[in-house]
């Protein structure tokens, strides 16, 4: 059986949201199409410390739970863990795919390489540019410069067949970089998280004077309170604005305070929750007009994606992959601070940006972000498992 093996860790406390948002960072979709393409099964490792992981697969994709015949207690346990695994099944393992290009993958890569040798290995990098300092890419960049002349990183470097960003940004930062541009640049290339055409095929609906932003409301991250200050004292008139996900407990008292300073809007801006009901959240997608995105960093936003593809005008801050998606501005704008937000949304309200982009957009989106197009123009699977007569 061949198998396209991954590595992951599993942080949530309910079962099924676990490997929900689990899969979902590897992206189920890519692991489909790559699975049509090329005749492999997508198999997933993943590590627990309480076996409490009762489903064997998800969306296709079968699932490993290394804790249930082992014992970690630091993480030379979890790297031997893999090593077992793969003892028993690289043989049958074409392609494996590790996340980071850190010192533990390497070693589970060069692992690989002596017990498989015509296997073939991806580096899935996840960066992105907008992390509080010292990032993973820099530190990247850093650590594999001093270790390069280890024996372990220098057989990684050797043994990896590609190493993936998810954004022209990223790319364009390792090309500054003299160890990148001498050492790896043969093996880089771009590989966007992107979706499957056919499960977003929808019929268009209506739009509604609606704002929304999904994410996991009031972490650090997503900095949900800079768009609680734009709002602030504002009329909305006939539009609503509705945060989506669920909501840390920390951030209540910021909700309570808005709320409290401006009860004009308390049946105007309206928090959801945790949506799970996939057709209820695209319903949102649908009608909503306006997607706001107020992080402070990201690696490949692929809500910014999913919102273009449902015809959302894109109000971004500039995270990794932000100005690939909005096009000189005429299907979105990027702001930098809670007034320049503020703005954007008055002249929303007051019509004075104009939404008429959908069908030049569409297109953009389906050639760029369809996995089916990705698969199709990546030098890398093309090259090595891509089964086609016509290309």
């Amino acid at each position: 059986e061949k198998m396209l093996l991954s590595k992951f860790r599993l942080l949530n406390d309910d079962e099924k949201k676990k490997v929900s948002e689990y899969i979902e960072t590897i992206n189920k979709d890519m692991n489909i199409t790559i699975n049509q393409e090329t005749d492999m099964s997508p198999t997933a490792l993943f590590y627990k410390e309480k076996d409490d992981i009762v489903v064997d697969s998800y969306k296709d994709i079968n699932l490993v739970n290394l804790s249930r015949a082992n014992n970690f207690s630091c993480v030379g346990d979890v790297l031997n863990a893999y090593k077992k695994y793969l003892k028993e099944n690289a043989q049958s393992i074409d392609l494996l795919v590790v996340f980071h290009g850190n010192m533990h993958s390497a070693k589970i890569c060069n692992y690989y390489k002596k017990l498989n040798p015509n296997g073939k290995i991806m580096t899935i990098m996840d960066y992105n540019l907008n992390a509080p300092k010292p990032n993973k890419l820099r530190k990247f960049l850093s650590n594999i410069k001093h270790t390069f002349f280890t024996q372990t990183m220098r057989n990684y470097i050797s043994n990896c067949d590609v190493f993936t960003v998810e954004s022209k940004s990223v790319l364009n930062f390792f090309s500054k970089n003299k160890f990148y541009t001498k050492n790896i640049s043969s093996k880089i290339e771009v590989l966007p998280f992107g979706y499957n055409a056919e499960t977003y095929k929808v019929k268009k609906i209506p739009k509604e004077k609606i704002f929304v932003t999904v994410g996991r409301i009031g972490t650090a991250q997503k900095n949900n309170e800079l768009i609680l200050e734009a709002l602030n004292g504002m009329d909305l008139k006939e539009w609503k604005f509705y945060f989506i996900g669920p909501i840390e407990n920390e951030f209540f008292e910021a909700i309570n305070k808005f709320y409290s300073s401006n009860p004009q809007l308390e049946d105007k801006v309206i928090f959801t929750g945790s949506i799970d009901d996939v057709g209820k959240l695209t319903d949102f997608y649908q009608k909503s007009k306006v997607f706001v995105l107020s992080s402070r960093f990201e690696g490949f936003a692929l809500v910014l994606v999913e919102a273009a593809f449902y015809d959302n005008f894109i109000v971004s801050t500039g995270v990794s992959c932000t100005n690939e998606i909005i096009v000189q501005e005429k299907n979105g704008k990027i702001y930098s601070n809670a007034q320049e937000l503020k703005e954007i949304i008055i002249d929303i309200i007051n019509e004075n940006i104009d939404f008429d982009y959908t069908e030049e957009y569409d297109k953009i989106i389906r050639d760029s972000y369809s996995w089916d197009n990705i698969v199709l123009h990546s030098k890398f699977f093309n090259s090595l498992f891509i089964k086609r007569t016509e290309i």
